[in-house]
Formats: structure tokens, C-alpha cells, sequence
């Protein structure tokens, strides 16, 4: 998944994905309604993955409910919470007097 959305998608769902798509916005709908929500998607390299999230993220209306999106790399292995240490880091400045996150 990208790090940041992006300021425009082409139009449509991807090629065969309209029902993922569809139910993956049901899916993050209902974890919306039990705060706080988490939704991930998995699959193989090259499936279209962060396609998904960035028209699900276009298309779904989330008001003022913040998204946060994260990208796994196999460079994180070593470190599974990586991505998840970075998209956080993005939500706030560090605290004064503290080192940056490493």
C-alpha cells in the first residue's frame, strides 16, 4: 500500500475487481461503526493490492475519519512493525527532546 493516497486515480474499479472492491468497502464500513477500525489487505506481489486501497480510498466517503495507509516491503522482515512504526511517525511530530524513530 502507498504511503500517502493519491491526488487522482484513474476511473473504475481494477480490471475484475468491482465485487473485491464493493465488499472491502462494506467491510471497512462496518469496522467504522466499532472504533477504532483496522482493515488490511494481503495477497501476492503484483495483484493490484494498493490499486484497491487507493480506489477504495477515492470512492468511500469517510468524512472526518482519519485514513492511515501503510506499505510492507520483504526489506521488513527483520522488522514486522516497521510500516506500521512509519505510518504512525507520519500522524504527529516527534516529541521534543526525543530521537526520531529507527
Amino acid at each position: 500500500m502507498d504511503a500517502d493516497p493519491p491526488t487522482s486515480v484513474p476511473a473504475g474499479a481494477p480490471t475484475g475487481h468491482t465485487a473485491l472492491l464493493d465488499g472491502l468497502r462494506d467491510d471497512l464500513y462496518a469496522e467504522l461503526d466499532r472504533r477504532p477500525a483496522l482493515v488490511v489487505v494481503t495477497g501476492a506481489a503484483g495483484v493490484g493490492k494498493s490499486r484497491l486501497v487507493r480506489e477504495l480510498l477515492t470512492r468511500t466517503p469517510l468524512s472526518d475519519t482519519p485514513a492511515l495507509v501503510a506499505r510492507c516491503r520483504a526489506s521488513d522482515a527483520p522488522a514486522p512493525f516497521a510500516p506500521l512504526v512509519e505510518a504512525l511517525a507520519r500522524c504527529r511530530p516527534p516529541a521534543e527532546g526525543l530521537p526520531p524513530v529507527t
